[in-house]
């Protein structure tokens, strides 16, 4: 009995010691006052997230926090304090801004401006509610290494507009261009000298649902002349998506009629910024799709900054595919040659606060259609210049 009341007060006395070590909230009101006054974010941050597993958490503490993440750009990081703060007071515009302000620097514009219901006029400063978002054009030229394709050239215009807290429609018109020569299709005239002369214009408004959750409706019209033959391509799809603090998540689902075939296409997206930024980002992509007896694909996209204003990204898709639809159905692959390999890289490269700079190359391996054990290599070049308004 002695011996138990002994490690009772040993305990009681450790105890007591460790709650006197831990900093109550007035010593944390104070210290993370000076930190934030200081202009040490990346003490601050260490100094709050001890703070906050010690129990001391409120809201001073939580904006300090958040400040200090957003400076240092770790934006994930600063959401997460930030919606604290909301989840104790809807109305904080601090919180309601900053928000705002991270929403936009992770790309994630469809769902920022939902939070300017909250925000004064002079916060919002002349920020206007209908407004050309961004334009621009890319193009692409792509070689191939058997006489039989000519060399494309894809050329893509396009402008995304804001209307309102939440939508935002973007279109784009674009041209696809190549010369085939496929000789074991009998019923098309001039076989061996068809000339597609592709014209395609896409749309898609996105709706923001909740500051979390978007609603995405897209379609894609494609007219495919192919000499005594026209094809009306059309393409529609449905996406649902997820805005967590550091990823996203996205559903979607595609209906579509290729070359008179009736097309179904399921993906599942995932999105990680695992820094809680653009400096590095993966998107994981699986996909089913119904063409022929229907198959499963996966792409992989690995993105990040590599010096200063320079951006990097590679993709992979892993699995043949045919009349596959990519990036929200922007990019459709419905060439009659089925694809075996495809992967590239990309780089983007921003000039002063509102233009981008993007140039890439993509690799392919094709199946010759209509020759089941002859393949061949497609070289794309491409270049884009985007203006963010």
């Amino acid at each position: 009995m002695l011996r138990r009341t002994i490690v009772v007060l040993l305990l009681s006395g450790s105890l007591s010691a460790l709650h006197a070590q831990t900093p109550g909230y007035e010593e944390v009101l104070a210290r993370s006052y000076t930190l934030y006054n200081t202009a040490q974010w990346k003490e601050l941050l260490r100094y709050g997230r001890g703070a906050l597993q010690d129990g001391n958490d409120f809201l001073l503490l939580r904006l300090r926090l958040g400040y200090a993440a957003f400076m240092l750009g770790r934006y994930s990081e600063a959401l997460g304090h930030y919606q604290q703060v909301l989840n104790n007071d809807s109305y904080h515009e601090t919180a309601h801004h900053f928000i705002r302000l991270c929403r936009m620097e992770l790309g994630q514009a469809e769902v920022a401006h939902i939070h300017n219901r909250y925000l004064t006029k002079e916060t919002l400063g002349n920020w206007k509610p209908v407004a050309l978002q961004a334009a621009g054009v890319e193009t692409s030229y792509k070689s191939t290494n058997v006489n039989e394709r000519g060399n494309p050239l894809y050329v893509r215009a396009e402008a995304t507009l804001r209307l309102g807290n939440r939508l935002q429609l973007r279109q784009a018109g674009a041209t696809y261009r190549q010369q085939l020569s496929m000789a074991h299709l009998a019923a098309v005239k001039d076989n061996r000298n068809i000339l597609i002369d592709q014209k395609e214009y896409y749309g898609q408004l996105v709706a923001a649902i909740s500051p979390r959750l978007a609603l995405k409706t897209s379609y894609h019209y494609l007219y495919t002349p192919f000499n005594n033959y026209q094809y009306n391509n059309h393409i529609g799809q449905l996406a649902l998506r997820y805005y967590g603090n550091a990823w996203t998540a996205q559903l979607s689902g595609s209906e579509a009629l290729i070359t008179e075939q009736r097309v179904r296409q399921v993906d599942l997206q995932f999105n990680w910024y695992p820094l809680g930024n653009l400096d590095l980002y993966s998107m994981s992509t699986a996909t089913w799709n119904s063409s022929g007896e229907g198959y499963f694909c996966g792409r992989q996209v690995l993105g990040g900054r590599v010096w200063k204003g320079l951006w990097l990204e590679g993709n992979v898709t892993l699995g043949n595919f045919r009349n596959l639809f990519e990036n929200d159905a922007l990019y459709v692959y419905h060439a009659l040659d089925p694809n075996t390999q495809k992967m590239g890289l990309t780089t983007y490269y921003p000039l002063g606060g509102h233009a981008v700079l993007q140039a890439g190359y993509t690799f392919e391996e094709r199946q010759l259609a209509g020759y089941p054990n002859v393949f061949f290599h497609q070289h794309s070049i491409t270049g884009g210049f985007t203006w963010k308004f």
